[in-house]
Parts: structure tokens; sequence; C-alpha cells
């Protein structure tokens, strides 16, 4: 992702409140204000350091999930490597890690509506909308 991509994660994210987070069985996904974020690929919950969750978990882990999220603010957001890896930092010391691991499909998509989202995937492909310069209005 390149930094202007980068500019309009972080634009987008910090700052959000987690509303709502859930495991879906084959995905997470995560309210962020007025946006969602959907996470397809493989993820890591921490907290100060300890990994409470992934997305391989036993349900036992899942249920904390919303208690170590929700309501927490995003302090930072980062895509990092290759393959788009995202890292959410929220305040109170929890960061949501996502891992790209597919060729074949998208690792997390970040929607806010008609022509706003960011997508990962899949493998090193990304897209963002709307594109730089773009009102969203109809042309002739």
């Amino acid at each position: 992702m390149d930094a202007a991509a980068q500019e309009q994660l972080r634009a987008r994210l910090v700052g959000a409140v987690c509303r709502a987070i859930e495991h879906r069985g084959n995905h997470l996904q995560c309210r962020l204000d007025a946006r969602l974020l959907v996470v397809n690929a493989m993820w890591r919950l921490s907290h100060e350091g300890t990994i409470v969750a992934t997305s391989d978990a036993e349900d036992a882990d899942l249920d904390a999930i919303p208690a170590l999220v929700g309501g927490q603010t995003v302090r930072d957001a980062t895509c990092r490597g290759e393959y788009n890896d995202l890292r959410l930092e929220f305040d109170g010391g929890t960061v949501l890690e996502v891992f790209t691991d597919s060729e074949k499909y998208e690792g997390w998509n970040l929607l806010g509506g008609f022509n706003d989202a960011i997508i990962a995937g899949p493998g090193r492909n990304w897209a963002v909308w709307p594109v730089a310069g773009d009102e969203g209005g109809d042309e002739d």
C-alpha cells in the first residue's frame, strides 16, 4: 500500500470507536463508528503484550473480544509489508493484527458506504475509494 493509501487508512480509522465486534465463523467484523471492518484472513488480538484470541481460537477465548475492544478508540492504524497486513492499536493496550493469507481472496475490507472503501487483497493487491480527486459525482 502506498503512502497516500496509508494516509487514507489513518484518516478513516484513527479516532474511530469500536461500537461492536464479533466473530462470524469464517470472518471477524468490527463496527468502527460508521465503518465496518471485515477480516477474512488470519488475525490475532493481543492485550498488553499477551495474545488473548486468534482467528482459530476456542469459543471461550472469542467471548473475551467484545470486553477488550468494545468502546475502545483506535489510536493508530497501519498497513505493513508486501501483503498489506493491518495493525490497529486501541486505547487500553489492545492490538488487532491481520495477516493476509491468500493469493485468491481479500484479506480485509474497510467499508463505509457508497464509494467509501479500502480493500486489501487478494495477495499483494489493494484498492482505495474514493480515488484521490474523485468527488463521487456523476460524469456527463
